[in-house]
């Protein structure tokens, strides 16, 4: 993430336990999406006519492959290559606490970002599919939690999101606390779902619970 060409508003959230978490808001942030395809492997595209096709490690290359502009075959050399795109839209990055970033896990951290989206789908009636979010890794090795709009340009939801940042994490503890999973896990009631599929197996509600609480400050016992 770049914002350099974004509007940034810094804020404050203070808890009922007096605890403050700081946060980042603002528009026009650019973000870089990155695909490596199924499993990593990355695409295989042509130098010469731009077709393309998922990178199969082990499969047998071919002479040629359709061209993508005529009706013919084309023999130009396949790059294996991860596909990038970038575009602006609205972001908001909370900032954890020194403690918490030095000592967080990716389970830790992954869980807590996807249970405030879903505290944030659900507090602000956001649809799910609207809002995304990523764990950041500043310049000075630090974590910081991510969510953005998915709508190129922005909708406002994210900068939302810093504003009612207290209902949306009490939003997001009830969510994961109501769910009959086990808590050293998840399912698709409380944190999973599709565009996070590939973090499923690292996803928890108890880790989830343990973020959150020290965004808020209290106690995951």
């Amino acid at each position: 993430m770049s914002t350099d060409t974004a509007d940034i508003h810094e804020g404050t959230t203070v808890f009922a336990s007096d605890h403050t978490t700081a946060w980042s808001a603002g528009a026009r942030g650019e973000m870089v999406v990155v695909s490596e395809g199924p499993g990593g492997a990355g695409y295989e595209i042509c130098d010469w006519c731009g077709w393309g096709r998922p990178h199969a490690r082990a499969a047998s290359r071919r002479a040629g492959h359709p061209h993508l502009l005529k009706d013919a075959q084309c023999t130009g050399p396949l790059r294996v290559v991860s596909l990038a795109h970038r575009y602006q839209t609205d972001f908001l990055q909370i900032h954890l606490d020194p403690l918490t970033a030095l000592s967080a896990t990716q389970e830790t951290l992954r869980s807590g970002l996807y249970a405030l989206l879903e505290g944030a789908a659900t507090h602000l009636e956001i649809s799910r599919d609207d809002i995304d979010g990523t764990v950041h890794i500043g310049t000075d090795g630090m974590p910081s939690l991510l969510l953005f709009d998915t709508t190129p340009g922005g909708a406002g939801n994210a900068i939302r999101i810093g504003e009612h940042l207290e209902p949306v994490v009490e939003a997001a503890l009830a969510r994961v606390g109501a769910c009959e999973c086990g808590p050293e896990s998840s399912c698709h009631a409380c944190l999973r779902t599709f565009r996070n599929e590939r973090f499923h197996e690292l996803l928890s509600r108890s880790e989830a619970i343990a973020l959150l609480d020290s965004l808020t400050g209290g106690s995951a016992d």
